[in-house]
């Protein structure tokens, strides 16, 4: 008898399964399910370059056995090298072997950058969420040390602009980042005590509690009249991101928007809702920047069209 073939491993073998275009990636960046990219340059390669794909964390392709065995089986994986050869398509056929859904960034990170896909200044000095830092096990403890499994720390209560913020270093930054909360005086020193990264508190004289939306800075609106910046503006700065879409939502933030106000009540909403549970106003916020995000990018694609079928007539 010949040698039994399994027809769904076959399948998965195929390039189409093996290789993800800049595209498709691109579709993803931002989302819930995007999947968590690697970037696997060479460590000379890597440090050469300023800027990252959104998520993007830098790991060892040679070491791609130690760090994928902490990786959990189910979660889609996306694995970058310079130009999508041989150290890219080496660790992503590893970690296949190992039972892990794989592919290879298409042209690597170089073919990336030539699609126009978006990068992320890699802004060292944001702890645990630096790109050249090892990503969290979600499934585990964290191997960066025995203190709180903790990457991010949020004031109590988080404003619009606060929630605007941790979705921003969560879909583009560090997917996998653990949030907690802490009085707002407090999240300096409780970020250092634990090397997790505090989100900026910047706080105008009188304001009445961290939970407050009119927080110098925050986004809403101050004596009648919207903020020139808020911290996302100064993030977005940070981070070097440039989408437009994410410029329509800085706006928002910033209390300068049309939709500003109505946005704010749905985040007062969630908050009632939430009673006093900051965990789950997160999960409602990530949801609202989600949609907001994805309306955004609607709208652009919508008024690029129309001038590129204009230009090509």
């Amino acid at each position: 008898m010949g040698p039994q073939f399994n027809r769904s491993t076959c399948a998965a073998t195929t390039p189409a399964a093996f290789f993800i275009t800049a595209r498709d990636l691109q579709r993803t960046i931002a989302t819930p399910h995007a999947p968590r990219v690697f970037d696997v340059r060479r460590r000379q390669a890597f440090d050469a370059d300023t800027q990252v794909i959104p998520g993007a964390r830098w790991q060892d392709s040679m070491a791609c056995t130690r760090w994928g065995a902490e990786r959990p089986l189910g979660q889609p994986m996306v694995v970058a090298c310079v130009h999508g050869h041989n150290v890219s398509q080496l660790a992503a056929s590893t970690l296949r072997r190992m039972g892990h859904h794989a592919r290879v960034l298409q042209g690597g990170v170089e073919g990336w950058k030539a699609q126009g896909g978006l990068m992320v200044a890699k802004a060292p000095g944001l702890g645990p969420l630096d790109a050249d830092r090892p990503p969290r096990d979600p499934s585990g403890p964290t191997p960066r040390s025995s203190g709180p499994d903790v990457d991010i720390i949020s004031p109590l209560g988080p404003s619009l602009a606060d929630v605007a913020c941790l979705w921003l270093l969560i879909r583009f930054v560090a997917p996998d980042a653990q949030v907690q909360f802490v009085d707002a005086a407090q999240v300096g020193a409780v970020g250092e005590e634990c090397g997790a990264y505090a989100l900026p508190v910047v706080r105008k004289a009188g304001d009445a509690g961290a939970n407050a939306d009119h927080r110098a800075g925050g986004g809403s609106c101050v004596d009648g009249h919207a903020p020139a910046t808020s911290t996302f503006d100064t993030l977005l700065e940070r981070l070097d991101l440039r989408a437009r879409a994410l410029t329509t939502l800085a706006a928002i933030v910033r209390g300068a928007a049309a939709e500003a106000a109505g946005i704010a009540r749905v985040h007062a909403g969630f908050a009632r809702l939430a009673q006093g549970d900051d965990a789950a106003l997160l999960r409602c916020g990530l949801a609202l920047f989600d949609g907001l995000f994805a309306e955004a990018q609607e709208r652009e694609d919508t008024a690029v069209a129309p001038a590129s079928a204009h230009v090509r007539g």
